[in-house]
């Protein structure tokens, strides 16, 4: 069994997946992202990184129950914590490591509040949380699409004032929605509004 990273087919025993072209020679190796490959929780399989922002790593998944693809993300706060080398636990600094114990009781807090807004339509699901390797990660609806960064330059850098409204509308109604429980985003920018091939935002 040959599983891609991307697109989590079976591709046997070619280098480069026949089903979406994904050539994992070509990826960075990082100390900090897990091994493609990795199983979590007896469940899911991490694939490539999608992503790593100040906080954590989101990673392409498969969910072996469900046969269905999702994304990972994991608390890596980079700045207070590292991979143990050769190793999937991640563990703070010494002097950190209150402040990372509250950070990743906060993730799995978040987690848990974005779970409960599974059905509104501009905010990503949650389908699982939990804890393992000595930080925490949250199992996400996997979207196929781009981010609105991404959106904007293949449009040249600018969208007309209409569309623009169309796109942020749905953005400021989640906002509204996930205010009411208490959280704040602080991080609203291109890179974290994404734009599905259906041409939903979220």
């Amino acid at each position: 069994m040959s599983l891609c990273m991307e697109c989590m087919q079976e591709k046997g025993g070619e280098q480069v997946c026949p089903h979406c072209g994904y050539d994992p020679a070509a990826e960075p190796v990082n100390a900090a992202y897990l091994s493609p490959g990795t199983v979590l929780q007896e469940r899911y399989i991490l694939g490539r990184v999608l992503g790593q922002g100040g906080f954590g790593i989101t990673y392409m998944g498969c969910d072996q129950v469900l046969s269905t693809r999702v994304a990972v993300k994991e608390y890596y706060p980079g700045d207070i914590a590292q991979r143990t080398p050769g190793a999937a636990t991640v563990q703070p600094y010494t002097q950190t490591g209150e402040d990372y114990e509250r950070g990743k009781s906060r993730f799995l807090d978040e987690a848990r509040t974005l779970a409960k807004f599974a059905d509104f339509p501009g905010i990503v699901s949650i389908k699982d949380c939990f804890e393992a390797e000595g930080t925490a990660y949250m199992v996400m609806q996997f979207l196929e699409g781009v981010d609105l960064k991404e959106y904007l330059q293949r449009k040249g850098g600018t969208v007309e004032p209409q569309e623009a409204v169309a796109i942020l509308t749905p953005v400021m109604d989640a906002l509204r929605e996930i205010h009411k429980t208490g959280i704040i985003h602080r991080d609203i920018s291109p890179d974290n509004i994404f734009v599905t091939t259906e041409g939903q935002i979220k």
